[in-house]
């Protein structure tokens, strides 16, 4: 009859000599928290203290399974020490809910992997002077120069792996990064008519990509027909240019450019600059500067990756592709910062 409510845990009631009754009913709550993973700091998505009568128990419903970039949720986990019950059930609702203390659901989660894909590279020879027995060495160039140890059966340093190859052997580098570009190029293959497939690409995460290459070399006798006149191998031209855009950006900085070519030999080039290169070298640019390299054999296919880029938003058009004979590839680059 003092009409006193909200009492907690500790409180005192005091009745005076001319009480002549007392109604005391008790109610107690519990709190149930969901909190994020580990590794966002157990932030609290979501808290309620629910009330809990004589009559039952409480229910409540999970928060919307929580998102980050890189990981999947696997789902709620228990893990307050308390003896309360609680159910949590499959379409997210938690029923059953009663004390002592806090009921404690933490988010878990799992990362995703990253997607990768291979890259198969296989040798056939033909033709009746064909050698069964011998090795042709392959070079494999990826676009990213970080890419360092053992992929399937290749090694890669700085993103780059050697091998041989017989006739009838293949070998394959499993786990690229999905959205890296390669070229593969041949050697040692002199005397041979040399056809390829997929020898420049883009690894693209679950698949694999092939590089075929077959190599024909054929013997003629004193009945057979005069050969055919010397084939005059057609050549074009690939330029690389280089941009830089932005109220940050610098164009006084030169940016590093390393070519890959699918054929043997320096070619020369000129523009902004002038000299020879071969597969593998570098050269720099700065901003509205540009190479053009000439003679190269149609049908070679080319890489080119720019590095020293950091901090700038980078487009890029041509930079991989096939030389197309009296034709000129190019290859351009815009940075932004």
């Amino acid at each position: 009859d003092q009409g006193k409510t909200g009492i907690v845990g500790g409180d005192t009631l005091a009745f005076s000599e001319d009480t002549v009754w007392a109604n005391l009913t008790a109610r107690w709550g519990v709190r149930v928290i969901f909190q994020d993973g580990d590794e966002w700091n157990n932030a609290e998505l979501q808290k309620e203290l629910l009330p809990v009568t004589d009559g039952g128990n409480a229910n409540t419903t999970a928060p919307e399974d929580p998102v980050h970039d890189g990981w999947t949720f696997t789902g709620w986990e228990r893990v307050d020490t308390n003896n309360g019950s609680s159910t949590l059930n499959d379409d997210g609702t938690v029923t059953g809910i009663n004390g002592p203390g806090p009921i404690i659901y933490r988010a878990m989660y799992e990362p995703i992997p990253p997607k990768v894909g291979d890259l198969t590279v296989s040798k056939t020879v033909s033709g009746n002077a064909a050698s069964r027995t011998k090795a042709f060495t392959f070079t494999v160039t990826l676009s990213d120069t970080t890419i360092n140890g053992a992929y399937g059966d290749l090694t890669f340093e700085n993103g780059v792996a050697t091998f041989t190859l017989k006739g009838g052997e293949s070998k394959t580098a499993s786990g690229l990064p999905d959205g890296v570009s390669y070229i593969v190029a041949e050697s040692d293959n002199d005397g041979y008519q040399v056809r390829k497939t997929g020898d420049i690409g883009t690894i693209v995460g679950g698949e694999t990509a092939t590089a075929a290459f077959t190599n024909t070399r054929n013997s003629s006798s004193p009945s057979d027909p005069p050969d055919d006149p010397p084939v005059v191998t057609k050549t074009g031209s690939l330029t690389i240019s280089k941009t830089v855009t932005g109220t940050d950006g610098d164009t006084d900085k030169a940016f590093t450019f390393t070519v890959t070519l699918g054929a043997s030999g320096s070619y020369s080039y000129t523009g902004s600059k002038s000299g020879t290169i071969s597969s593998g070298s570098a050269i720099e640019l700065k901003h509205g500067e540009s190479i053009t390299i000439a003679g190269l054999p149609e049908g070679t296919s080319y890489l080119v990756a720019e590095s020293g880029n950091d901090g700038y938003e980078v487009t890029k058009t041509g930079d991989t592709g096939t030389i197309a004979a009296d034709a000129t590839a190019t290859a351009a680059f815009t940075n932004k910062k």
